[in-house]
């Protein structure tokens, strides 16, 4: 069932939200391998906030920057446990990227 709704009769905000939804959406959908490394992880609305507040305070900001610790470098990130671990794990996998080997 497909219900169709004008972008300009919803509230604004939840205007802003579906563009940035879309947005992001094209951009993964376009991006070539080094452009998603370089795309940063404030800008993907799917992935975890706290995990993310937790990343940003060690100054991994990209996924280039992400992909660049290993699972064990992680881990001594204060808050960074294995369900943690395995999250980011699997949200890289999504992309078809992974955390450096030992």
């Amino acid at each position: 069932m497909k219900i169709v709704v004008e972008l300009e009769t919803l509230p604004l905000p939840l205007q802003r939200s579906i563009y940035a939804r879309l947005k992001e959406k094209f951009e993964w959908e376009s991006a070539s391998g080094e452009d998603i490394l370089k795309i940063e992880l404030d800008n993907i609305s799917s992935f975890n906030p706290r995990i993310r507040r937790l990343l940003c305070s060690f100054r991994i900001q990209t996924f280039e920057d992400l992909t660049d610790y290993s699972r064990h470098e992680l881990r001594k990130i204060r808050g960074m446990g294995k369900l943690s671990i395995q999250y980011v794990e699997d949200f890289l996998l999504g992309y078809k990227l992974a955390l450096k080997k030992y």
